[in-house]
């Protein structure tokens, strides 16, 4: 969806410099999950044929948005900052999800604070 948006959003030079950031993030969490998969006992074949399907999904949600904004002209587009903003909340949603998961495991007063303040640090920046 994030690359779809950016299609729409800013054209071809903002889509494709969105398309590579979001592969220089996915490519060492497509190995790690790879990894996972061998270390839960999935052959190789298996592992990557599993991690291939998972990540058909991004081209899945760029082709979504792509066909329920084709029929617009550029000044319909006004739903595109719903959209980022739908999108970017996404990736924070699913960011912060560890980094609480940990602060409530953690039995150290200082890291959770010092976690906390970086978490806040970080929402404020996006």
């Amino acid at each position: 969806m994030a690359i779809g948006a950016a299609f729409i959003q800013g054209g071809a030079p903002l889509g494709w410099a969105r398309a590579t950031i979001i592969l220089f993030h996915e490519l060492p969490q497509e190995l790690g999950d790879y990894g996972m998969l061998l270390a839960a006992g999935m052959s190789s074949g298996r592992a990557l044929a599993w991690n291939f399907v998972s990540a058909l999904t991004a081209l899945l949600g760029t082709a979504l948005v792509l066909s329920f904004t084709s029929g617009t002209s550029d000044s319909d587009h006004n739903g595109n900052g719903l959209l980022e903003g739908f999108v970017a909340g996404g990736f924070i949603y699913i960011s912060l999800t560890g980094v609480l998961a940990d602060m409530a495991a953690s039995a150290d007063l200082n890291r959770t604070v010092w976690q906390l303040i970086c978490m806040c640090t970080g929402v404020w920046m996006c």
